[in-house]
């Protein structure tokens, strides 16, 4: 048996737009399926918590996915972005985040962080790839309030780096399609 991940029909998508990160209301329009067929089935979109973590002189957290990553359309590429599915135990978006955050890097968010910064996410519903069956929810994470040295990264990370803004603009044909987007976005 497949694990269940939240997902949300492609014709509610609108609507959970428009209602932000309101848990309440999301739940609403989404369900939990199997994640197989949510994978292949384009009449879904899978919700995916995706923070971007910066330190204070603005590099950023920048990873290469491991061929051993359940996502295997994303093997190879660089990456700006921890996240993944949310799962029946998560409850919500945002304790999905901290759940991803902590199995990806090792470090523990609390859920008030994003409960605090509500107003301070992007939403990633770009055509095409990955994006054809996910869509995201953005935070940038600024890491001054945790040691970035003490980040233990998990099987699906191959390794990591900091990297400023043009050091990932000169990789960006090596970046996976979600990071170039918020890459694009931090910039304007």
């Amino acid at each position: 048996m497949s694990k269940k991940v939240l997902c949300v029909s492609k014709t509610d998508m609108r609507n959970v737009l428009k209602l932000g990160l309101d848990i309440e209301n999301i739940l609403t329009y989404s369900l939990f399926i199997d994640r197989k067929n949510a994978e292949n089935n384009r009449n879904w979109k899978q919700i995916i918590p995706y923070m971007v973590f910066r330190k204070a002189d603005g590099t950023i957290l920048t990873y290469e996915k491991s061929k051993k990553s359940s996502e295997k359309r994303l093997h190879g590429f660089l990456s700006i972005g921890i996240g993944g599915h949310v799962n029946p135990c998560d409850y919500s978006v945002i304790y999905g985040a901290v759940r991803e955050v902590k199995e990806e890097i090792g470090i523990d968010l609390s859920p008030q962080f994003f409960l605090d910064n509500l107003d301070n996410y992007s939403v990633i519903d770009i055509k095409g790839g990955v994006s054809a069956y996910h869509t995201g929810f953005c935070f940038i994470v600024d890491v001054e309030w945790f040691d970035p040295e003490k980040i233990k990264f998990s099987r699906e990370v191959e390794s990591i780096e900091w990297l400023t803004i043009q050091e990932l603009n000169a990789r960006k044909d090596i970046l996976e399609s979600w990071s170039n987007y918020i890459l694009e976005m931090m910039q304007k």
